[in-house]
């Protein structure tokens, strides 16, 4: 479901007309990982980090396409990764600049990741 931005009201979408694509995202976003380039470790000694390895680095927009479909073969994009020192797992992902060509020169994408391997049950967002 999408919210139509003129009335506010709750739409059923296809799959296909979203600007995300969630389907095998584990493949995804570990394809996405092994595409960063100049990887440099963030500061650990901050408190924001407690417990994560954060990691910044460059990655062609191109490489996220099968995540944002629209994405476009311009020049780099900022991504900044956490991940759970203890699970090693990717808790948080950040993508610091446009990606698709009707972004903003200030946008930033925040995927953040937890409760892994739980149950989901997803409900329309109206009765």
């Amino acid at each position: 479901y999408m919210s139509n931005p003129l009335s506010g009201d709750w739409q059923e979408m296809p799959s296909e007309t979203l600007p995300f694509n969630f389907n095998n995202l584990g493949i995804t976003l570990a394809n996405i990982l092994t595409s960063i380039r100049d990887p440099v470790f963030v500061n650990r000694e901050s408190p924001k980090h407690n417990g994560l390895i954060a990691l910044k680095g460059y990655i062609n927009p191109a490489e996220l396409r099968h995540l944002i479909p629209d994405a476009a073969s311009n020049s780099n994009v900022g991504l900044e990764i956490w991940i759970d020192e203890s699970s090693q797992l990717l808790v948080k992902a950040l993508i610091v600049d446009p990606v698709v060509n009707s972004d903003q020169a200030d946008v930033v994408r925040i995927l953040t990741l937890h409760a892994f391997n739980s149950p989901v049950s997803i409900s329309p967002p109206f009765e």
